[in-house]
């Protein structure tokens, strides 16, 4: 990364989409959020491949990336990617891995759940020393405050006290049922987590690629 300090969080489309997920996160089921999540990924790997492109109009675009083109799938853009080394290892790694899990889920009628699989989704958030913990840790962080921002305007409905809220939260995270709900749950707080990492990472190779690609221009520009 170019800064000690850089988070792929930081990018305005990602403080878009972090809105954007949360509220998918509450309307599809597990498989539906991962296709969703999915999705939204290929969107910015597709934004950064489409960058490269010698030649910008609709229809060479349209040859590439629509179907049966040469670039019509998650796949495709992966190794392309990859093979120039627009994107490093670890995120092909990801990727791919991201991308074989979608087309199970996707071709499956079995039912799904990301508690199951969690050994693959701790191999997605691979991408860097202490990335899982971050993914796990902000996973929970967002998924409490999603919880309690309910919980306030239920306190606020019945002018409860600060003492009666505190007792009233010590009972919740002492009750074994609902320990086990939020078990159940925080997968897919930390899949947002995930995809917004990802699609980060892929905002910033896509930055920091603008300038070999101005390069590329100059010599096209010498033919």
């Amino acid at each position: 990364m170019k800064k000690n300090n850089f988070s792929p969080f930081d990018y305005e489309e990602i403080r878009s989409l972090r809105i954007k997920l949360i509220k998918e996160a509450f309307n599809e089921s597990n498989r539906g959020f991962l296709l969703v999540g999915t999705a939204y990924v290929e969107e910015q790997l597709t934004k950064l491949i489409d960058d490269f492109l010698p030649n910008q109009s609709k229809s060479y675009r349209k040859k590439l990336f629509e179907y049966p083109g040469q670039l019509s799938s998650l796949s495709s853009k992966i190794e392309l990617a990859y093979c120039f080394r627009i994107i490093g290892e670890k995120l092909y790694n990801s990727l791919n891995i991201l991308r074989k899990l979608r087309n199970d889920v996707a071709h499956s009628s079995d039912e799904f759940s990301l508690v199951d699989y969690e050994e693959k989704m701790n191999q997605i958030y691979n991408l860097g020393p202490n990335i899982g913990i971050m993914i796990h840790n902000q996973g929970i962080e967002h998924m409490m405050h999603a919880k309690l921002f309910k919980l306030s305007e239920t306190f606020n409905h019945f002018e409860l006290s600060s003492q009666e809220r505190k007792s009233y939260l010590d009972d919740l995270m002492s009750d074994e049922k609902i320990i086990s709900i939020l078990d159940k749950q925080l997968p897919q707080w930390k899949l947002i987590i995930g995809i917004l990492f990802i699609s980060g990472l892929l905002v910033f190779y896509r930055e920091q690629n603008s300038k070999v690609i101005e390069k590329y221009k100059i010599w096209s520009c010498m033919e």
